[in-house]
C-alpha cells in the first residue's frame, strides 16, 4: 500500500520522483514560480531553477498524468504584483497544462529599528493593501481607500522612511514594552 506524496519545489524534478509519484493516484506536485522575468527570479530565488525549467516541470507532471499545482507564492507587493505580468504568467502556466494555481501575498508591516531589535508600528497590522486608516502616519500606505495608488517604487519607500524619521517617535513608534 502506498501513501500519497505531495511536494513543493523551485528546483528540477528528478525522474525518480516522477516514478514515485506516479505509483499513487492521490499524489501530486507543486512548482513555485514567482515571475517570468528571469533577471528578477535570479534575485528572488538565486539557487532556484530557471522559470523555463519550472514551466517544463509543470508540463512534465501533467503529461505523466500527475496532478500539477503552480504556486505563485508569494506575490511581492511592488515587485511581482503587476496585473499585466501576473496575467501573462498565468497564461504561460495554463499553456503548460496546469489547471490549479495557488497564490499568496507577502504583507510588509512597518517596523522601526532600535539598536539590534525591530518593533512594530502602533496598531499597524502591516496589511497596507486593505488599510484605510494609516496608524503609521503615512497616508500613502492607506491603499485600502477607494482610488488609492498602488504602484509604488523603491524611491517612495525611501521617502516614507524619511517621513517616519521626521515624525515624533513617541507618537509613531511607542517605546517597546
Amino acid at each position: 500500500m502506498y501513501i500519497p506524496i505531495e511536494f513543493i519545489t523551485k528546483a528540477p524534478i528528478p525522474e525518480e520522483v516522477i516514478d514515485l509519484i506516479r505509483q499513487q493516484c492521490h499524489s501530486f506536485g507543486q512548482v513555485s514560480i514567482l515571475t517570468l522575468k528571469e533577471d528578477l527570479r535570479k534575485i528572488l530565488v538565486p539557487r532556484g531553477a530557471s522559470t523555463d525549467l519550472l514551466l517544463q516541470n509543470l508540463e512534465k507532471l501533467t503529461q505523466e498524468g500527475i496532478f500539477a499545482v503552480c504556486r505563485i507564492d508569494p506575490i511581492f507587493p511592488y515587485v511581482t504584483d503587476k496585473i499585466k505580468e501576473l496575467v501573462e504568467l498565468i497564461e504561460r502556466i495554463k499553456s503548460h497544462g496546469v489547471s490549479h494555481i495557488v497564490t499568496s501575498i507577502l504583507d510588509i508591516p512597518l517596523y522601526k529599528r532600535e539598536e539590534k531589535k525591530f518593533y512594530p508600528a502602533v496598531d499597524c497590522t502591516g496589511d497596507c493593501l486593505y488599510c484605510t486608516d494609516p496608524r503609521c502616519g503615512i497616508e500613502d500606505l492607506a491603499m485600502g481607500r477607494e482610488g488609492s495608488r498602488k504602484d509604488w517604487r523603491l524611491k517612495d519607500y525611501r521617502r516614507w522612511s524619511k517621513q517616519a524619521r521626521r515624525k515624533s517617535s513617541k507618537m509613531l513608534f511607542p517605546d517597546p514594552i
